[in-house]
């Protein structure tokens, strides 16, 4: 009953006025997260790294159990911890030196970074006349989102080199080699977010399949996602997999089995994606209502939707969100701008934005 919900559900829905699961909540925030001072049901991953930080050897997978006696907290800027502090540190600052010397050497295999400027946004009160808005800014920078960013990479490309080499059938993410832009296009735009935009024209879209095949944004030869398993139901069904194969029994799914339900729960995704979309747009809108009519804010001008009629994309940089923008004049790639809002249509998810002429 619970797997046929989380697979119908396929994602946990994300959206500015909360959160809705994948599971019930009483499963999603109890017995199946991470809570202090209790035992804690896990799958385990074991990786050993060389000097470089490339992979050696085969990766250790198992169902585990752990005590949390330690709640670790992200923040934006650092680690905390509430126990053992100076302990926990140096703890920390080892496992973030392995993983910085991970991520280096998918660097080296050609991965692909594009940490564009992100705001996560929050709505209190939405029955209220005007509900809060509010936008947290994502420090890409933070050791500790790097930290946890980098394990959930190294757990996934684990699982996919285990699964390649035990040929077992699992939900494989894949991404073909793009074609990036060449260094002189690239030199040519200002340097920052737009000349990130262009990279990201050019990425391939990712596939999965129940064979495993390179990733290449990630610089990995094989990767499953196995970090949210209550949130994701492909994850789930890799979590499925690898007990059986681990513990000597029949697999779930079969290689056909497993390309159904990814083909099912991609379609799903899509949908879930499309509302989250739709609930951002919506409340961005609501944002740029709310504020003077005289209001200004600085921009960057990504890149053109149609350089003809000087249609463009600018990323408004105090909430970090991609905006269509019709120009009265010729702009380059990566120029900053002064813009105000003349227009908003919430129901229909539209701000009409133009250049604003500073004295």
């Amino acid at each position: 009953m619970l797997d046929s919900c989380a697979a119908k559900r396929a994602t946990s829905i994300y959206l500015a006025s909360g959160t809705i699961p994948m599971f019930p909540w009483q499963l999603a925030g109890g017995p199946m997260s991470l809570l202090e001072g209790c035992d804690c049901y896990a799958m385990s991953f074991g990786i050993d790294l060389d000097n470089s930080g490339m992979p050696q050897g085969d990766p250790i997978i198992t169902p585990s159990s752990r005590s949390v006696n330690i709640r670790s907290v992200v923040d934006e800027t650092e680690c905390t911890s509430c126990h053992d502090e100076q302990q926990r540190e140096a703890e920390l600052a080892m496992l973030y030196t392995l993983a910085q010397r991970h991520r280096q050497w998918r660097l080296s295999q050609g991965a692909i970074e594009i940490n564009l400027p992100e705001c996560n946004l929050k709505v209190d009160d939405v029955n209220l006349e005007q509900p809060e808005i509010a936008f947290e800014r994502v420090d890409w920078a933070s050791p500790a989102r790097q930290l946890v960013a980098e394990c959930m990479i190294m757990a996934s490309g684990a699982a996919g080199s285990f699964g390649a080499a035990e040929q077992v059938a699992l939900p494989y993410r894949g991404q073909r080699q793009p074609v990036l832009p060449a260094a002189e296009d690239l030199e040519s735009i200002f340097p920052g977010p737009s000349r990130l935009v262009a990279i990201r024209s050019r990425m391939t879209p990712s596939i999965t399949e129940p064979s495993p095949s390179p990733h290449a944004s990630l610089g990995l030869q094989a990767y499953v996602q196995v970090t949210s398993p209550i949130r994701r139901y492909s994850d789930l069904v890799a979590h499925y997999q690898l007990k059986a194969h681990v513990a000597g029994q029949k697999l779930p799914f079969t290689h056909e089995g497993i390309r159904d339900i990814t083909n099912a729960v991609g379609s799903r995704v899509k949908s879930s994606v499309r509302l989250s979309r739709e609930s951002d747009r919506y409340w961005v809108a609501q944002y740029f209502q709310q504020q003077p009519q005289e209001a200004v804010f600085s921009a960057v001008f990504l890149r053109w939707l149609r350089e003809d009629s000087r249609l463009g994309i600018v990323l408004v940089e105090d909430i970090a969100r991609e905006i269509p923008i019709k120009m009265q004049r010729n702009v380059q790639l990566g120029e900053p701008l002064f813009i105000k809002c003349i227009d908003v249509d919430a129901p229909n998810l539209t701000v009409k934005l133009a250049e604003a002429k500073m004295a």
